[in-house]
């Protein structure tokens, strides 16, 4: 939890969101975000927290096969 409230203080500082994750619902701040996000449209989606990064790929993978030949 301490860790939580350094990462909130941080993203409050530097102008970051601090939202929760569309997959988990865990707050997190947008200097924090997974190297994959989860895809709404082929041009748009929304960055997710660390801990679903790989979910988000499985989503993506099911939501648009065409991309993941």
């Amino acid at each position: 939890m301490k860790y939580r409230l350094y990462n909130r203080a941080y993203a409050f500082l530097r102008g970051y969101f601090w939202l929760p994750c569309p997959i988990c619902g865990k707050k997190f701040g947008g200097h924090e975000g997974a190297n994959s996000g989860l895809m709404n449209t082929l041009h748009s989606g929304r960055m997710v927290c660390r801990d679903c990064g790989g979910k988000a790929d499985k989503i993506n993978r099911k939501r648009f096969p065409q991309l993941f030949r």
